[in-house]
């Protein structure tokens, strides 16, 4: 690849040829990177497609498979431009089905932090920006990004990250540089179901497979774990042990496994720790 790397994910569905998994890469040069990798007695990875580059940030990718395998596999991708792109894949070729300009600060784009699509419907995507603005797109609805409802808004700065309950279909948490993780109800989004303070900017949420956790990069703070049993938000655990800012965070692989891997960014550090059981708090499901 030809610049750094601003996000990436795994699609859940490997290509037949192998087996072998793809991950789609946002570039620092604006450009989307469709990679292979193959992990056995000779490690390689090879890059199958990179789009031209447009010279602006691309800051957060998406697969539309999270859930299920799909044919018709799409990632999504949010830019600095604050534009939000739609694309397409077949046969490890990538086509751009739709782009358009998302969200505004002042007259001027507004970088597009995170997108997203609906975990149960890819018809829909969310987006969140440095306009402190949450928006929902109807892909389907006329015009090149569909039709959009604005949440009400409710950050008090800009949303930095959304995450799909992988259990409950009209679920989504959203996070913001403002300290605050919300709890939405896509059937009812004018207000957050709830909220709570995680006492440092939001960058990265991660919900767990199957139990009602969510894990928080939560920058200066560190990271938090955060319990959404019965579609509540309470702090369960904070982890302090980075020397920096927390920006990455992810859930160990294994069903009900409560090991978590986080990184943090000045001090090159990546962490493995395990979330501790606060009487029996991380049993259950959202």
């Amino acid at each position: 690849m030809t610049s750094g790397v601003l996000d990436c994910k795994w699609s859940a569905t490997p290509v037949e040829d192998g087996g072998r998994p793809l991950l789609a890469c946002g570039l620092a040069e604006g450009s989307l990177a469709l990679v292979q990798g193959c992990i056995g007695e000779e490690d390689t990875v090879a890059v199958l497609e990179q789009t031209e580059a447009r010279g602006h940030l691309y800051l957060s990718v998406d697969w539309n498979d999270r859930r299920e395998s799909r044919v018709d596999k799409k990632v999504v991708v949010s830019e600095a431009s604050g534009e939000v792109a739609v694309w397409s894949l077949a046969q490890d070729r990538m086509e751009l089905l739709q782009r358009w300009d998302a969200h505004q600060l002042c007259g001027c784009p507004s970088e597009v932090w995170i997108a997203a699509f609906n975990a149960f419907d890819d018809n829909v995507a969310l987006s969140g920006a440095d306009d402190a603005c949450l928006k929902i797109w109807d892909l389907r609805q006329a015009g090149e990004g569909g039709a959009a409802v604005m949440i009400p808004r409710q950050h008090d700065a800009g949303v930095t990250t959304l995450c799909w309950c992988p259990t409950e279909e009209h679920l989504f948490v959203s996070g913001s540089y403002d300290e605050h993780i919300r709890l939405w109800d896509i059937r009812s989004p004018r207000q957050p179901i709830t909220s709570c303070h995680v006492n440092g900017g939001v960058w990265r949420l991660k919900w767990h497979s199957t139990r009602p956790l969510l894990a928080s990069a939560s920058m200066h703070r560190g990271a938090t774990v955060v319990s959404t049993a019965e579609s509540s938000l309470k702090v369960l655990h904070e982890y302090q042990d980075h020397d920096s800012m927390a920006y990455g965070i992810d859930w160990c692989p294994g069903g009900t496994s409560t090991s978590i891997a986080s990184c943090s960014f000045y001090d090159h550090a990546l962490h493995f720790w395990e979330v501790p059981d606060a009487g029996g708090a991380l049993a259950g499901g959202c």
